[in-house]
Parts: C-alpha cells; sequence; structure tokens
C-alpha cells in the first residue's frame, strides 16, 4: 500500500504496488526488484492506514500511477475486507475510463492462487497474470516493466515472460513426518544452529563482529527451482476428520478412525492423490469453505461426513463436495451393524471414487479393499482407535505411553490384530527416536512388533512401513528399509504415510541432489499443513545449502502454528548460514515469544550466538538456563541433555577466555561426568563420545580425546547414516583443532563438503575455525562454502 507523501511530477511513471498486510515480505521483495531496475514504485511499509489524508493520496496516487500491481494471494482471498480491495476497486474504476487494450493492470500471484474463482475485479482477469512464488523475482520481470512504463508494451496485454515462469518438477514425492535418530536435529544443528557458537580458549582478544554479506540481486542458478504450489488434479481428494453426532462425546476417536480407514481405502487407488491425513485434519474444528480446503491442500475434492454410533448400531453420512465451487457431487447416508464397519468403509470409498471419477483412469483403477475384517474382536477394535487417537495427539510422551498401552491390551484381546502390532512397532520406534527409551530393550520391542504385523498379514502396508522404519533407524540396513517401504507402497500405492519415511530414507543414504529437493518439495505439497513434516523438508534443505527454499518452508510452518519455537529458531540459523548476517540472525531470534523461550534449544541458540558477537556475559547467563532447565528434572530426552553438556563446556571455555582458569577446569570436568552419563543412557548414539572427545582436548588430555573421537566415528559408520556421518565428522574437526591438527581438521570439513554439506557462511563466523583462517587450503574451502550461499536468491535486506 502506498506512500501517503506529497507526489512530485516525477513520480507520475510509478507503479502502485498493493498488497493486504499478511504478504508485506512478499511485496517487499517485488518493490525491491522494481527499483533495481529503475522503477518508480508507490510501496507503503507503514502500519498507519485510513483517514481523510490517506484516502485523498490513495485515489490521486491510484489515478495518476502508470501500472497498477496487485498482489494477489491465498492471503487476499481469506480475507473479504482490507484497504488493497479500496484499492483493488480504485483501479478496476480507472480501466473503465481507458481504451481497450491499454496496459495498465499487472496481477501478480505469489503462491497457487490462480484466475479460477479468485476473488478479484473483473479486470484483473482480462490479462495474464505473472507468477512470483513468495516474490521472488527473475531481473526479467523488473526489466519488462521498466520497458512497458517507456511505452515498448505490444497489443496492450501485459503477458508473463517465458523466463518468469516458475519451473515446476514433474517428480512424484510424497509428504513426511520427522523419524530419525533423535540425536540428529541436535548433530545437524552442531553444524547449523548449535555448532556456531563454538570458540577457542586459545583466543586472547575480544572477536569482532564480522561484517554481513551485503544483500545483493543474485541470480539463482537454473538447479534451483522456485517453490510453487502444485494444480489441484481432477484426481486429487481430502478427507476430513468425520463429526461425531453419537450421544456420548466422548466417542469421537470412533469417528476419527471411520474417516481415516476410508481415506486408506482411497490410498489404495493408483490413480488417486490423497492429501494426508494430519493436514486433512488439520482443518477440524474450524470453519472453513471446502474451496478454502481445497486451495489449502491443493485437492479438486472434499470429502466431509458424520458418524453416529448407538449400541451396536452405526450410521454414517458422507458427502462428495467440489471444492471450486462447493457443489455437493454425492451424499449418501448408510446405517449398519458395527460387525459391518469394516465393509461399509471400503463401499464408500468405491463409491468416491465412481463419482468422483466417471470415466477416467480412476475409476477403472481397482479400489483395493480394506483387508477383510483386521479384527473379528469388536473389543480390541475399539481398544485399537483409541490406541490411533492416541497415538496421532500432539500432546507429546504421555500420549504415546497410552498408545501402547491400548495397543498392548487390544492385542492381548486379539493376538492375530496385525494392524494394532503395526502400530505398536510405530509408537515404540517414534518414543526411540524422540530420545524418550533408547534402550536394548526397545529396539527389541519395536522389532518384534512389526516382524509380528508382517507374519500375520504380509499384504499390509501398514506392517511393511514399521518394518522400514526399524531397519532403518534401529537394525541401520538401509537397504532392507528400501526393500520394505517398497513392498508398502506397492500394496498401497498412495499411502499418506509412506512419504515421508521415503524422504527420511533417501537422506539418510546421502542423495542430497536435486531429485531430494524434488522429493522434499513434493513431500510439502502432500502434506502443506503439518508443521513436523515442513521443518523437516526445510532442515533438508538447509542441509544441501537450498537456503532460499528452506526460508520459505520455515516461514510457512510458523505461519501455520506458533506452538513450537522450532520453526522461528531455524530459519534464524539458516539466515545465518544463507547471508552471514549475525545481528540479522540474533534479530529473527529474538522476535520468539517469551512463552515460547523456556526450552533448551532457544537458550542454546541465542548463547552461541551472542559469543560469537563478542557479548560474553549475556552468553553465559543463556547457558546458565540450559544448565537450570536440565537441572530442574524438566529435561528426559536425548537431546536437552546434550544440550547441558555443550553448555557446560562452553560455559568453561567464556571462564578460560575472561581468566577464570580453575573455574573452567571446574566446568570441564562436570560435563566430561555428564558426557559419561549420556552414554550410559544412550549407548548407541554419537553424541556421548563426540562431546567427550572435544572435553578432553579442552582439558589437554590428548590420548582420551583420540579414542572418544574414535569410538563416534565407528558409532556414526555403524548406521550408514549420510548426515550422522557428516555431523560427527564436523565434530571431529573441532577436536581437531584444540588439539593443534590443522591439516587433519581441514580434510575433515572438506569431506564433509564435498558430501554435500552447506556450511555457507559458517565457516567465516564460527570462532573455532579461526586457528585455520590462515591457511591457503581452508581459505579455498571457506570460498566455495560461500559461493554456494551466493548462488541463491538473497533475502531482504
Amino acid at each position: 500500500m502506498p506512500d501517503v507523501s506529497p507526489m512530485s511530477a516525477a513520480t507520475k511513471r510509478a507503479v502502485f504496488l498493493s498488497y493486504a498486510s499478511q504478504d508485506a515480505e512478499a511485496a517487499t521483495r517485488i518493490c525491491d526488484a522494481l527499483r533495481a531496475a529503475g522503477v518508480e514504485v508507490w510501496f507503503d511499509q507503514s502500519e498507519l492506514r485510513g483517514g481523510d489524508a490517506w484516502d485523498t493520496n490513495i485515489r490521486q496516487q491510484i489515478g495518476e500511477c502508470a501500472l497498477f500491481v496487485p498482489v494477489i494471494s491465498e492471503a487476499t482471498q481469506a480475507r473479504r475486507e482490507g484497504y488493497f480491495r479500496l484499492e483493488w476497486k480504485l483501479a478496476d474504476e480507472r480501466t473503465h475510463q481507458m481504451a481497450e487494450g491499454t496496459p495498465f493492470i499487472l496481477p501478480v500471484t505469489i503462491d497457487a492462487t490462480n484466475e479460477r474463482g479468485a476473488l478479484v475485479p473483473k479486470s484483473f482477469l482480462a490479462v495474464q497474470w505473472t507468477k512470483l512464488p513468495g516474490g521472488e523475482n527473475p531481473v526479467a520481470f523488473g526489466e519488462r516493466v521498466r520497458k512497458l512504463l517507456g511505452g515498448s508494451a505490444v497489443g496492450g496485454a501485459l503477458r508473463p515472460d517465458e523466463s518468469e515462469r516458475p519451473r515446476e518438477s514433474g517428480h512424484k514425492a510424497p509428504p513426511t513426518k520427522m523419524h530419525r535418530a533423535s540425536w540428529w536435529p541436535w548433530a545437524i544443528a552442531a553444524v547449523a544452529v548449535i555448532g556456531v557458537i563454538g570458540f577457542l580458549v586459545t583466543r586472547k582478544s575480544e572477536p569482532p563482529l564480522p561484517p554481513a554479506k551485503p544483500v545483493a540481486e543474485i541470480k539463482s542458478p537454473a538447479s534451483v527451482a522456485p517453490v510453487t504450489a502444485p494444480a489441484a488434479s481432477d484426481q486429487s481428494v481430502a478427507v476430513l476428520a468425520f463429526t461425531n453426532m453419537s450421544a456420548d462425546k466422548d466417542t469421537e476417536y470412533f469417528s476419527d478412525g471411520v474417516s481415516e480407514e476410508i481415506l486408506n481405502a482411497l490410498a489404495n487407488n493408483p490413480a488417486l492423490r490423497v492429501a494426508a491425513r494430519t493436514s486433512s485434519c488439520s482443518f477440524k474444528g474450524k470453519n472453513a469453505t471446502a474451496e478454502e480446503i481445497g486451495r489449502a491442500l491443493h485437492v479438486a475434492h472434499v470429502i466431509e461426513g458424520s458418524v453416529r454410533r448407538s449400541g451396536n448400531t452405526v450410521r454414517i453420512t458422507v458427502q462428495l463436495i467440489n471444492a471450486a465451487d462447493g457443489y455437493h457431487a454425492w451424499s449418501e447416508t448408510f446405517t449398519k451393524e458395527l460387525t459391518d464397519i469394516f465393509a461399509v468403509q471400503s463401499e464408500i470409498a468405491a463409491k468416491v471414487v465412481q463419482k468422483m471419477s466417471g470415466d477416467s483412469a480412476a475409476s477403472t483403477a481397482p479400489v483395493v479393499p480394506l483387508a477383510a475384517a483386521p479384527t473379528q474382536n469388536l473389543a480390541a477394535y475399539d481398544l485399537y482407535l483409541r490406541g490411533r487417537a492416541a497415538q496421532t495427539s500432539e500432546t507429546g510422551s504421555a500420549s504415546r505411553l497410552e498408545a501402547v498401552r491400548l495397543y498392548e491390551e487390544a492385542l492381548r484381546l486379539d493376538p492375530g490384530y496385525a494392524l494394532a502390532s503395526a502400530r505398536l512397532a510405530q509408537v515404540i520406534h517414534v518414543s526411540r527416536v524422540n530420545g524418550y527409551d533408547r534402550s536394548e530393550q526397545s529396539a527389541a520391542r519395536a522389532r518384534t512388533a512389526a516382524l509380528t504385523a508382517v507374519r500375520l498379514d504380509p499384504n499390509l502396508p501398514e506392517a511393511h512401513l514399521a518394518l522400514a522404519l526399524v531397519r532403518q533407524s534401529i537394525d541401520y540396513d538401509l537397504g532392507a528399509a528400501q526393500r520394505e517401504l517398497d513392498e508398502a507402497e506397492r500394496l498401497r500405492p498412495n499411502d499418506p504415510e509412506a512419504p515421508g519415511v521415503r524422504l527420511e530414507l533417501e537422506f539418510a543414504r546421502g542423495h542430497w541432489g536435486d531429485a531430494l529437493v524434488a522429493l522434499a518439495h513434493r513431500a510439502a505439497e502432500l502434506d502443506p499443513r503439518n508443521v513436523a513434516t515442513l521443518q523437516r523438508v526445510a532442515i533438508n534443505l538447509r542441509t544441501i545449502g537450498r537456503f532460499a527454499e528452506a526460508d520459505r518452508r520455515f516461514a510457512q510452518g510458523w505461519a501455520l502454528s506458533q506452538e513450537s519455537s522450532n520453526s522461528l529458531r531455524l530459519r534464524a540459523s539458516n539466515t545465518l548460514a544463507w547471508t552471514g548476517n549475525l545481528p540479522g540472525a540474533l534479530a529473527m531470534l529474538e522476535t520468539i515469544p517469551e512463552k515460547l523461550r523456556d526450552t533448551t534449544l532457544f537458550y542454546s541458540d541465542r548463547a552461541g550466538l551472542q559469543a560469537m558477537g563478542g557479548r560474553f556475559p549475556a552468553a553465559m547467563a543463556d547457558y546458565e538456563q540450559v544448565r537450570t532447565f536440565v537441572a530442574s528434572g524438566r529435561a528426559t530426552t536425548s537431546g536437552p541433555r546434550n544440550s547441558q553438556i555443550l553448555a557446560t563446556y562452553r560455559s568453561g571455555q567464556l571462564e578460560a577466555r575472561l581468566g577464570r582458569g580453575a573455574r573452567a577446569a571446574e566446568l570441564y570436568t562436570e560435563a566430561l561426568a555428564a558426557s559419561r552419563h549420556f552414554a550410559q543412557d544412550f549407548p548407541d548414539l554419537p553424541e556421548g563420545p563426540q562431546r567427550r572427545a572435544i572435553i578432553h582436548a579442552l582439558r589437554g588430555e590428548k590420548s582420551e580425546a583420540r579414542a572418544a573421537m574414535a569410538e563416534a566415528t565407528q558409532l556414526a559408520a555403524r548406521t550408514h547414516d549420510a548426515a550422522i556421518i557428516a555431523g560427527v565428522r564436523r565434530a571431529n574437526a573441532e577436536t581437531l583443532v584444540l588439539l593443534g591438527e590443522t591439516a587433519a581438521a581441514i580434510a575433515e570439513l572438506r569431506a564433509v563438503h564435498e558430501q554435500g554439506y552447506a556450511f555457507g557462511y559458517l565457516l567465516r563466523l564460527q570462532l573455532e575455525w579461526e586457528p585455520l583462517r590462515g591457511d591457503a587450503k581452508f581459505q579455498q574451502l571457506m570460498k566455495e562454502a560461500e559461493a554456494r550461499a551466493d548462488a541463491q536468491p538473497r533475502p531482504k535486506k
């Protein structure tokens, strides 16, 4: 929305940029690109709106501007009122006074919003729209606008250049969930987040705050495709959580279970694209229209329904809705005995496909029915549904423990219940990789449950999916994991759970090229309202140096939910590696609300940034917050305890720099003891020996440091996981620097870099690498790492 300052004659060939407040960041990018091309832009970034003076200037500027550029998005679609709509109306009214074909309206869309169903004036639909995903601009866009202002337009219609059209990958890759050993987010963060905060006891002078790389127009290489949302295929559908209409409101788990099983039956059809359960259920209890849901989930059809259970009778009402116009294509009510529940779910799925597809390939493709009654024991089935509700709850470890209890009780009633056994394996696996229980007993329980599920029902997709998880992160057999995942996807081509496992498996195998990028974006497209999926996708993209794309996914996750600081925290660390802008990263971190700061992660991150900027007292205060958090007993998983070890020996390094050697030695001893306890509780995680190696090096215990480093390396190699191996090699480099082995340290960093990990500006910023910066080989490595970051389109200043 434009500046309200007085106009001059020189601005009468200006472009008026109109946008909703939610799109300010993207609009700023567009404005910057136009100004870089020498175009005058009327663009207001203040928060003051309204009043007579404002209204007068709005009307004057729209009446005299040369081009009107409305920024159209999901945000403008969602807002039925707003100042931008007044601006649009005024621009539309001006077109009525113009000769036909006169170029004036230049619509820009920054996401998947298209002309069909767009809430815009008719004049906006008379010209072709320009797609600028996220507001990212090729230079050609600014140049074309500049030429239009110079009168070089041909024919009046404003048509996007081919160079401005987003490249869309045809690679079909599915959504993701976070399945990785719990130490991995901490280990890769050791390179990207936590690792950035290291510094050396040998450095005597205060570390200067390094200048940020200037923000410039940097053209994105051809290999980096813009992030675009897919157009909704006619053969795409979302199954919303069914409404519980039963007298007993505590039976909502039953209606949720019915809708999930219909979703699974539809996923058996290889011609359909079915939205993931988590994203579909995100609309539960919200007053969203079918059009809004279809646009958010990129689907053409929406299924909603209700379930009424009374005794042994179940009444299910189902509606198939066209997302584009809200038209109810089909509705039917099914009244059945509870013993027929599995058959009616398959019947509903078959009718949905028939009504949705007509004569298309989806209607002729076989709909593989649900397994013939997974159990004959209705009490076991009820326990299973309760367990599934607990498993998918967002209430944390307590709900997972409840899910384990319920699944085990269901299996006690029916030992042949394969689906309950598969879900039991999954929930134990998640608890294990999240760091709650890394014991051999938990590994054996998960393995036994998965193998039992496959033995009981070899055609059950969930059974093979559970075994794939076990093979990857418990048995460390990536080949076996791939075979099980292939079988799961063969049995259910559009399984909503399989894509997350596929992404993690490919990441573990070290396939870090363009194929992984396409897979990551496809995962986000299929599960666009799952914050965990978006974070996992963004972490993968950040790891391999796709900083701009990772930034968008972190921002997308934060926009969906502010229940956790993770999206914004990780976005700040991504910004640091991407741009080298330490003050900017710290400022972004400081925007996290106070209520979300009561975690080890926030204080670890801020302490590191404070230390890098030379603000040691502030850093020590944050490290103490981490230590207090863990000491209070609130942290029971491996991740926070790992942060506590790091905070302790980093505090020791600060004490040493301040000349308090005795206190530093005490802290090193405390950290060493904590790392040994960690190794006892989590014997298969590399963090214990990895941290211990650094602490021994700080204490001058060279042989002990080398032994611990070798142990961490061996544990990492055992996993065959490329990401875990990269994290340990980076930690080894830090240990080698402390031991004075410069060449060996550079060799380790070079290996991580060539593996595909993107350091960006971290090698220049992290203080632990200072002794290496006079070495020509390190300087070359640093140059290459920064070139990867510079190849990405930069964020606004």
